[in-house]
């Protein structure tokens, strides 16, 4: 089941991604990038909580990508783009703007290059703080680098550095193409998906996964208020008490 999502995310879906504008690989379409290179960036966005899973092994977002790129310019016969993040706000894009106009020698693609085009490059690394595109470069058989705690952190298809000296050298190991994905990464990408994504992972199991609201948030999107109508025209029209019984929820 996780496989088959996972093929229709690459054709555009967006099923277990609501919150997301557009999908990566359905924009923009075109042969190849003029650009090539052997490391790809991918931004978050800068406004997004900095320590969602537990802390990076840099203070924020900002020393991230400085650094990052700070250590990448001393890299000679390495080219580096970077993506800016789909979802990215206002105060985000303007900052990515500031960091376009520090470092002009690397290639800034756009937030709707599609991450198919990206993929055919096959670049030596894929990086990024704790993003969906980790596994999605994997899946790919690219290397993929988080920056500290995410999803990923007890799996093998990801790289998790445990210091900032550690996270440098895995960037120096992938340019020496001396990173590799065990020979049964796509099984682990697929327990990850179904994991994260597919499975009641909330957690208590209670009322709302019994009466299965999942199936109606598809329907209204993330408006809490039009899935609560939604689900009261569905269930409590059709007597609830009944319902109830026969579901022994009570």
């Amino acid at each position: 089941y996780a496989k088959r999502m996972l093929f229709k995310k690459f054709k555009g879906s967006l099923e277990q991604m609501p919150y997301m504008h557009y999908s990566s690989y359905q924009l923009n379409i075109k042969k190849k990038l003029k650009e090539n290179f052997n490391i790809i960036i991918f931004l978050p966005n800068f406004d997004d909580a900095q320590n969602y899973y537990g802390g990076m092994v840099f203070s924020d977002f900002y020393e991230w990508i400085t650094k990052t790129l700070e250590f990448l310019k001393t890299k000679n016969n390495i080219s580096v783009a970077i993506k800016e993040h789909p979802n990215q706000t206002y105060i985000s894009s303007t900052l990515v703007e500031l960091l376009k106009k520090k470092y002009k020698e690397f290639i800034w693609l756009n937030k709707f290059t599609n991450n198919k085009l990206i993929f055919k490059n096959k670049p030596k690394l894929g990086i990024s703080v704790c993003g969906t595109v980790l596994h999605e470069l994997a899946y790919h058989k690219l290397i993929a680098l988080s920056s500290g705690n995410s999803p990923y952190k007890n799996y093998k298809f990801v790289f998790t550095p445990k210091s900032e000296g550690d996270y440098f050298k895995k960037i120096n190991l992938a340019i020496n193409e001396k990173l590799n994905l065990n020979r049964n990464f796509k099984e682990e990408i697929a327990e990850f998906y179904y994991m994260w994504y597919l499975n009641n992972n909330d957690d208590i199991e209670n009322y709302s996964r019994i009466l299965d609201l999942k199936k109606y948030k598809s329907k209204v999107n993330e408006n809490n208020i039009l899935i609560l109508s939604h689900f009261n025209k569905g269930i409590l029209n059709n007597n609830l008490d009944k319902y109830i019984r026969n579901n022994k929820i009570l």
